[in-house]
C-alpha cells in the first residue's frame, strides 16, 4: 500500500475537528475517512458529513465481521474506522486524514506502521474545559470524566511524530501547521 495514513488525535474539546476543517481546503489530495459512530448527532456542532452513524447492534455486527480497523468506546458510544474504505485508498496511493482517539492511533499505527503518521493536536487544559462548556452538551460530571480523560491524553503526546497546539481563538495557526507538515510528507 502506497498511501500514509495522517492519524490526527488529541483529547475531547481541543479543537480537532476545527483545525482539520479549516486545513482540508489546502489539503486538496488527502480523503477524510468516515468515523462509524453510535453516539448522536450534535445539534449545534462542526458539521457531522465525516460521521456514519449507526445502531449498537450494527455496530457490534462490524466489529464481528471484522470490518473495521480500530474501534473503541468512548463516554458510552463506539467509535471506529472501516477497514475497506481505509484499505480502498491506501492502495491507490492517495493520503488519508484520520481524526481518532488515542487507544485507536495506536491500534492503526500498529497495522499500518509503514503508513502512519501520528500527530497530536493539543491545548491548555483550562482551554479544554472551556471549550467543552460551550458545546453545551455535556453534563457538569461528564465534564470532569472528559478532563480526566484529557489529563491522561496530554501526558502521551510525546509519543507522537508531530505534535500541534490549538490556542484559544487561533485554530487558524494550528491548522496551518497541520497543512505544512502534511504536505511536507504526504505519498
Amino acid at each position: 500500500m502506497k498511501g500514509k495514513i495522517f492519524i490526527i488525535s488529541g483529547p475531547s474539546g481541543v479543537g480537532k475537528g476545527t483545525v482539520i476543517d479549516l486545513a482540508k481546503p489546502y489539503l486538496a489530495n488527502f480523503k477524510q475517512i468516515s468515523t462509524i459512530t453510535t453516539r448522536k448527532k450534535r445539534k449545534n456542532g462542526r458539521s457531522e458529513k465525516d460521521r456514519k452513524f449507526v445502531t449498537k447492534n450494527e455496530f457490534h455486527q462490524l466489529i464481528r465481521d471484522k470490518k473495521l480497523v480500530e474501534h473503541n468506546l468512548y463516554n458510552g458510544n463506539y467509535y471506529g474506522t472501516p477497514k475497506q474504505e481505509l484499505e480502498k485508498v491506501l492502495i491507490k496511493g492517495q493520503n488519508i486524514l484520520l481524526e481518532i482517539d488515542i487507544n485507536g492511533a495506536k491500534r492503526v499505527n500498529k497495522q499500518y506502521p509503514k503508513n502512519s503518521i501520528l500527530i497530536f493536536i493539543w491545548s491548555k487544559i483550562q482551554q479544554i474545559e472551556d471549550r467543552l462548556k460551550k458545546r453545551g452538551q455535556n453534563s457538569n460530571r461528564q465534564i470532569k470524566e472528559r478532563l480526566k480523560q484529557a489529563k491522561k491524553e496530554l501526558a502521551t503526546k510525546n509519543q507522537y511524530d508531530f505534535e500541534i497546539e490549538n490556542k484559544e481563538s487561533r485554530p487558524k495557526e494550528a491548522a496551518n501547521k497541520l497543512i505544512k507538515f502534511c504536505n511536507h510528507l504526504k505519498a
